[in-house]
């Protein structure tokens, strides 16, 4: 199963700097920062690794020669495992944390808020 036409893998340096610009304007609308969004590629990557779990067999034999069933329990299912622990894990990563702070602002509250 390869890319759709129109996801073609770059070609050329330009191309690859013009698919790094395109992604950084993404990334600079904010759009990336919502859970929904984060949850919605985490999904489509467990989905892309599922899919193309032969091909990508397939290449990592070609480059490191390991066996299919290495692959499978070193990267495929390794990887798979890491984005589900991701997916359960993902609200509470990006909750707001309440924080120490000094005697000095014992009153004021203060949290942190992750952001990437």
């Amino acid at each position: 199963m390869g890319a759709p036409e129109d996801e073609r893998e770059p070609e050329t340096l330009e191309d690859m700097e013009n698919i790094v610009s395109d992604l950084r304007e993404v990334y600079f609308t904010g759009k990336t920062r919502s859970a929904e969004y984060r949850l919605s590629q985490l999904k489509q990557l467990a989905a892309m690794l599922k899919a193309l779990r032969t091909e990508y067999a397939t290449a990592v034999n070609k480059d490191m020669k390991k066996a299919d069933e290495e692959i499978f329990f070193t990267d495929i299912r390794f990887t798979d495992h890491e984005i589900g622990h991701t997916i359960r894990n993902l609200e509470e990563w990006m909750s707001p944390s309440k924080i120490k702070k000094d005697a000095a602002f014992a009153a004021a509250e203060a949290y942190l808020y992750p952001d990437p």
